[in-house]
């Protein structure tokens, strides 16, 4: 599977894994199968080892929508970092940020740093 995701509870954090080439058909597969199980308030996205075909223009306006019509169920004050190490992913990344900076009530920022992604989850709101 190229995405895997482990909650920390504890933390309430939730960290996805993204390897490989990730289809629409699995990220949105992985993202209902998450929802049942309870979001948490902090989410990372670890996608430095993406590689092959990534998500055309209309499947990031897809996956925008669906991120806003289940916005509520995270509390307001949650956080979601996407870590990349390729440009053409932070680009994906700034993109998913500006189609859901209005619809959504949590904050989503694109990183190149996994310690810099952290120190921001962690920073207060």
């Amino acid at each position: 599977m190229p995405i895997t995701y482990d909650i920390d509870r504890s933390q309430d954090l939730t960290t996805f894994t993204l390897s490989d080439e990730v289809t629409f058909e699995d990220m949105m597969a992985v993202l209902a199968l998450y929802g049942k199980e309870g979001p948490t308030i902090y989410e990372l996205y670890d996608a430095r080892t993406l590689a092959g075909k990534r998500l055309a223009f209309e499947e990031m306006n897809k996956l925008a929508g669906y991120l806003a019509r289940f916005s509520e169920k995270r509390p307001s004050g949650s956080k979601t970092a996407i870590v990349v190490a390729k440009d053409v992913d932070f680009g994906l990344s700034r993109m998913i940020q500006i189609l859901t900076e209005t619809t959504t009530i949590y904050d989503i920022q694109g990183f190149r740093d996994m310690d810099e992604a952290r120190q921001w989850l962690a920073a207060e709101k």
